[in-house]
């Protein structure tokens, strides 16, 4: 480990920290302006300590239909495992330990429509239940979202839930297991349909 004074423009402002030694600092060479050398020294002083981070894994369509249970109900219904682009929160329930969110999900179409726009097709309600909450940092009156997309992720037995969003409201769930409890067919706004 190295450490020596750095400067902005002539001036000395910080420290470079220098270390390949410590492989679980992700740089090896870091720039802390502001920071005296023997601060710097306790920071890597306890980053050398610090447990490795488990690797995280983000889950690809295959994985992520497997990892969520009964997530072969969603495939079957939309063809494939959705990337949950444009889909809407409609609602979610927070209860002893889960978190529950219903989603209007479907799929776009290469075809454009008489007023310009794409046709979007296979509309469902989608019931997604995360149990074993660990963490979630979505906005405790989270709903009435439009999602970027909705990405699973894996480190050891946890499953990341992120939830990304067109709003600004976005955030992530950390459990043990999700579960898709219910896939429905709707109309395009969002209303269940009644079962044949």
């Amino acid at each position: 480990m190295a450490l020596r004074p750095c400067s902005r423009r002539g001036r000395a402002r910080g420290v470079l920290i220098h270390s390949r030694a410590l492989s679980n600092v992700p740089h090896p060479e870091l720039i802390i302006f502001g920071l005296s050398s023997g601060v710097a020294r306790q920071i890597l002083s306890i980053a050398a300590v610090a447990p490795r981070r488990t690797s995280t894994r983000l889950l690809d369509a295959m994985d992520a239909s497997q990892t969520v249970w009964n997530g072969g109900a969603l495939v079957e219904a939309m063809g494939r495992w959705p990337s949950f682009h444009d889909a809407n929160v409609l609602e979610t329930s927070r209860e002893a330990g889960t978190f529950a969110v219903k989603i209007h999900l479907f799929s776009m179409t290469s075809q454009i429509d008489s007023a310009g726009y794409y046709v979007l097709e296979k509309h469902h309600l989608v019931t997604l239940v995360m149990q074993d909450v660990q963490s979630n940092s979505l906005p405790s009156d989270y709903t009435d979202d439009c999602l970027a997309g909705l990405t699973f992720s894996r480190t050891g037995d946890l499953i990341q839930v992120d939830f990304e969003s067109h709003m600004e409201q976005g955030g992530s769930v950390v459990c043990r297991k999700v579960e898709i409890t219910d896939v429905v067919p709707c109309t395009s706004v969002g209303v269940a349909l009644a079962p044949n």
